[in-house]
């Protein structure tokens, strides 16, 4: 079956109109999780705002069309209504829906404006050598094997018995061969 939801914010006047064919618990808890990830929405914003939510079946219906159907229909009355909603497509098959693609895209080239993360940064000589002092002291504790013993074996035996990647095995190999 589909659900039709209200996702209700109980201090505000405010609720998102939804549509899930999963159990209402777990579509809670994703819209939860994607709160939390600090996902940018009129929805999500509220939700880390006010931490009151919960989620309220309104209707189901056999088939994902009829679903979908009356999710418009809910919006679409809700807007007509000048309710306070969060959904910002129209409804049907959910997401967000771009009409001006073209504006749509200066708007995000102009967010983006003077972000560059991390480009040209450059870890100090310091930096690098506790780096790798990091990374020795790590593989000193991994458990290591010989080389020679895997290769004694196919790779198939080899990959079964020390879990070695196809592309290491005939690297190692290849170094053998070379020596």
């Amino acid at each position: 079956m589909y659900k039709v939801y209200y996702l209700v914010s109980y201090s505000t006047s405010r609720y998102y109109i939804g549509i899930t064919r999963n159990k209402l618990r777990t579509r809670f808890m994703q819209h939860t999780s994607a709160s939390d990830r600090g996902v940018k929405s009129p929805l999500y914003d509220c939700m880390r705002k006010y931490k009151d939510f919960l989620i309220v079946l309104r209707d189901e219906y056999p088939t994902h069309k009829e679903c979908c159907e009356r999710e418009i229909e809910l919006i679409a009355g809700a807007r007509e209504l000048k309710h306070s909603i969060l959904n910002l497509a129209d409804g049907g098959e959910g997401g967000f829906y771009v009409h001006d693609i073209a504006n749509w895209k200066k708007q995000l080239r102009a967010k983006r404006q003077g972000r560059k993360p991390a480009l040209g940064m450059k870890h100090t000589e310091e930096n690098k050598e506790y780096f790798s002092e990091v990374a020795r002291e790590y593989w000193k504790t991994q458990p290591t094997y010989v080389a020679e013993e895997i290769l004694k074996h196919s790779f198939s035996a080899a990959k079964e018995m020390y879990g070695i990647s196809k592309t290491h095995y005939y690297r190692l190999k290849r170094q053998s061969s070379n020596e």
